[in-house]
């Protein structure tokens, strides 16, 4: 038999385990986890509302994204507030009186004292296993079994301080302004921007883990 017809004979048979691998049903799955601290953080991705921590989102292509982090803040006891803010209890009352701590409850034991945290907005990456690769992506798809791709990103919050409360006013606003902006994409981050889907139901959990 010639060169050329035992490398045709070999094409055929790779093709035909292929379509036989195929039929028995891979799968590959690609999924981001996102925590944070303070959990509860509302999320967005690549402006792109995908829920609070904790959770998972599918995604199909891997690049950099941008993430965003906003959280409305937390209420906690006094002791608490007083550990939190570093002060006594008369220099609490003294900021809550300024309008530079929120309070709700009107009795010792029911009050609460709100912790604020400034928004975070930052960019992350993802990285590629080497199955899946581009070239070797198409062998995992038609390979028997689940392939499955686990991104998880943390990310921690700034607490702000009693003093920042003007400052917490002044980046919302310039975030909001930012936001309203329709400036095209940026040329890098433009496919990454088009792989965040919208998860199929039940895809989006609120676990870190399966």
């Amino acid at each position: 038999m010639s060169g050329f017809g035992s490398h045709g004979l070999c094409l055929a048979l790779l093709g035909s385990l292929l379509t036989v691998a195929g039929g028995l049903g891979g799968c590959v799955r690609r999924t981001i986890t996102i925590t944070s601290e303070p959990s509860g953080a509302l999320v967005h991705l690549n402006d792109q509302e995908v829920g609070r921590t904790p959770l998972t989102i599918g995604f199909t292509h891997y690049g950099v994204y941008d993430v965003r982090l906003t959280h409305e803040g937390r209420w906690v006891g006094r002791d608490v507030a007083l550990g939190e803010f570093g002060v006594s209890e008369t220099e609490l009352q003294e900021l809550v009186d300024a309008g530079q701590v929120h309070q709700r409850g009107d009795g010792e034991e029911q009050t609460e004292y709100l912790l604020r945290y400034h928004p975070l907005w930052v960019e992350a990456s993802t990285s590629t296993p080497v199955w899946d690769i581009i070239g070797l992506d198409l062998i995992a798809e038609v390979t028997p079994g689940r392939k499955h791709s686990r991104q998880a990103w943390h990310f921690t919050l700034p607490r702000a301080g009693p003093e920042d409360e003007e400052l917490l006013i002044d980046r919302a606003e310039q975030m909001r302004a930012l936001l309203l902006q329709t400036l095209p994409d940026p040329a890098g981050h433009a496919q990454a921007r088009e792989a965040v889907r919208e998860p199929a139901p039940g895809e989006v959990e609120r676990e870190t883990e399966d």
